[in-house]
């Protein structure tokens, strides 16, 4: 499983809208960190069976290829 914290892989609009969101951050001295960007298939298809088939809390309502976290550059990961 690849899980990739590199904005330069992420779709474009994502990825401007995170560096929108970061430099708001920043504005009021607050920090970001960015801990899953790109996501794999199984890493998706993970998340969105918490809460429904696996247990914990309802994560995403996104399932794969849904997810801004799924689109790369050049097409999905």
């Amino acid at each position: 499983m690849i899980i990739s914290r590199d904005k330069a892989l992420l779709c474009p609009a994502f990825a401007g809208r995170i560096t929108v969101f970061e430099t708001r951050l920043a504005e009021v001295d607050l920090p970001f960190y960015l801990f899953e960007g790109l996501r794999t298939k199984e890493r998706q298809d993970e998340l969105y069976a918490k809460g429904r088939t696996a247990p914990g809390k309802i994560v995403t309502n996104a399932q794969y290829p849904d997810s801004w976290h799924c689109m790369a550059l050049g097409g999905d990961f």
